[in-house]
């Protein structure tokens, strides 16, 4: 079993049982609403109060009122359109610079924070973020009532990343799911339903983001905030410890927690070149989905929408419980009809299109359209993460959660910076063209993990070749007494040595025959041995997509069942392929194709 943790294969389901869960481990959901609650009422004040500091810095009052209304005009030729443009211009860089204070160090945090997890527990890594948010609302609130500088908000951003923000809490939130579920199943449908958590969160913050900015202002916003994090900070006090261990953070060197982290893509193994290619496929997700965040608020404040901050509220509320609980939540009848990474391939493709609407919408109608279209977009992120879940031991959730952590912190850096930036330097040539480069990320990881894809085609036709050929059986048969002993080299499961009663010489019998390495994988289970784990097992079967589910959706599509009636071979088995996998490592042993 040692060997099968080397090598980062997982271990047996039967080590891995689901620890009983009592009312306050119900305390984590709310912890999660609360944390992205605040995150994101703070998120969409700071943008806008830097639109509304921009203005006032540059004396235009014309439409300045308590900041609950945006400069927005809609004539060209105005000298009201140029100074949009330049406000636009000129917060879109202060959202940049302070993305980027916020995001250098909490790339270090993330890996340090997931690693400390698996050591100390899982409450220090919730503990953190929360002192981070604390922090970032005070500072706001003080500047905001004194009027300071915007680019003194470069301070708090900064101590938000050192305590790892938002990121630390997504990676201590999945690792918490991991701890109390098994491999399998009960993994994914966790993650699943912490992405849920995550997107009530959202939804609800960005419902309440555009009233607490109309009712109770800036300032008042944040020291609500600040009231929300102590509350927190009980609550997580009040939470049962996932990890039971008795070691200190100091009894191994923080360059050894680090290394945890970055192991499962530098050591060698099996499934390395798994681990390598989905993070750089959850990079290319996670960066559009960051970047699109303040570009989202500039960009319907800009003409031709002119948003409020309601508006605006209203919308990332609606597009949060489309995506993230809608979307997600119907993960579970999608899964009934396709394999994880069909979902993956769906999920690419929606959010693609969600980028190509928003980047040529011209009326509100067509940006409150978009959502519907990305309904599936937040998939390949989802899936990603319980599939590398799947792959990591127990002892290791932290830090493998960690790892992406510290890939959502690099894409929070490239995702932030990059989109203001390019935003700022585009807006006065097509707004849209930053939506054009979003679906570009997509794109670029629905091809490479079209890679990845070929190159477990490529495994298992190796493996199917090998199943299968001639093989020089060798029996030395030698007299003992009155009867022949049998010695023999056995290689894999070879059929037994032929019985001989001969009186007389030794002598040695060639024969030469296929002989079967492997079973025919067909519908029902079969018994073979797993060769990952190498325990001897009965498969177990489930349905994929394969060519014929595809040949007879596209037959459909040509004869004109297009409402629906195409997607029925998505749900009918014998349209499908069989994947039969080991019941104790979740691996593939083999698989029946329909075609």
């Amino acid at each position: 079993m040692s060997d099968q943790i080397k090598n980062g294969i997982p271990k047996a389901e039967s080590e891995d049982s689901e620890k009983r869960l009592t009312c306050r481990h119900y305390l984590m959901p709310l912890i999660i609403i609360l944390m992205v609650f605040g995150n994101v009422v703070l998120g969409t004040a700071e943008t806008q109060y830097g639109y509304y500091a921009v203005q006032r810095q540059k004396n235009i009052t014309s439409v300045v009122s308590a900041s609950r209304q945006s400069l927005c005009e809609v004539n060209t030729s105005s000298i009201r359109f140029k100074q949009q443009q330049e406000v636009q211009s000129i917060t879109a860089n202060w959202n940049a610079y302070c993305h980027l204070a916020q995001s250098i160090p909490v790339l270090l945090m993330s890996l340090m924070v997931g690693s400390w997890g698996d050591k100390i527990g899982r409450r220090a890594a919730l503990i953190v973020p929360t002192f981070g948010l604390f922090f970032k609302a005070a500072f706001f609130a003080i500047a905001i009532k004194l009027e300071w500088n915007i680019y003194t908000f470069i301070i708090a951003f900064f101590v938000d990343g050192l305590c790892g923000m938002w990121i630390t809490l997504v990676a201590a939130s999945y690792s918490f799911a991991a701890d109390l579920t098994k491999y399998g199943k009960s993994r994914l449908f966790g993650i699943i339903m912490i992405e849920i958590t995550l997107g009530m969160g959202v939804t609800i913050g960005s419902v309440s983001s555009g009233y607490v900015i109309k009712f109770l202002g800036f300032f008042y916003g944040s020291v609500l905030i600040v009231g929300i994090t102590c509350f927190i900070a009980i609550l997580i006090l009040s939470l049962p410890e996932s990890v039971q261990t008795t070691e200190k953070l100091t009894s191994i060197s923080q360059i050894e927690y680090l290394k945890k982290s970055v192991s499962f893509y530098t050591k060698k193994g099996p499934l390395r070149y798994k681990y390598i290619i989905l993070a750089v496929v959850f990079a290319l997700n996670v960066t559009p989905a960051i970047g699109r965040i303040n570009v989202q608020s500039l960009y319907v404040l800009n003409s031709p929408f002119c948003w409020n901050a309601v508006l605006i509220g209203l919308f990332g509320a609606l597009r949060s419980f489309v995506q993230m609980i809608v979307g997600v939540g119907l993960s579970r009848l999608v899964y009934k009809c396709m394999s994880k990474r069909a979902m993956i391939i769906l999920g690419s493709i929606s959010a693609i299109a969600y980028y190509m609407v928003t980047a040529v919408a011209v009326n509100d109608v067509m940006i409150f359209i978009a959502p519907a279209v990305g309904l599936f977009g937040a998939y390949p992120i989802t899936i990603i993460r319980a599939m590398l879940s799947q792959f990591t031991p127990k002892d290791k959730q932290g830090a493998m959660f960690g790892s992406l952590a510290a890939i959502d912190a690099v894409c929070s850096l490239i995702g932030s910076v990059a989109s203001n930036v390019l935003y700022g330097a585009t807006v006065s040539i097509y707004t849209g063209l930053i939506w054009l480069v979003f679906g570009g990320f997509h794109l670029a990881g629905l091809l490479l993990f079209g890679l990845l894809l070929y190159k477990e085609a490529a495994e298992k036709k190796n493996v199917e070749d090998n199943t299968t050929e001639d093989v020089k059986l060798v029996y030395v048969v030698k007299l003992k007494f009155t009867r022949w002993s049998i010695i023999m080299e056995k290689q894999g499961n070879l059929p037994p040595p032929p019985q001989y009663s001969h009186g007389g010489q030794q002598s040695t019998v060639v024969i030469t025959s296929p002989a079967m390495l492997g079973p025919q994988f067909r519908e029902v289970p079969v018994r073979t041995q797993c060769p990952a784990c190498q325990a001897d097992i009965m498969t177990s079967t489930r349905y994929e997509t394969g060519t014929l589910t595809w040949i007879s959706i596209g037959a459909l599509c040509l004869f004109g069942c297009w409402l629906g009636c195409c997607l029925i071979p998505l749900c009918v088995n014998p349209c499908k392929d069989v994947v039969h996998s080991c019941p104790n490592c979740k691996q593939m042993v083999g698989k029946y194709n329909r075609m």
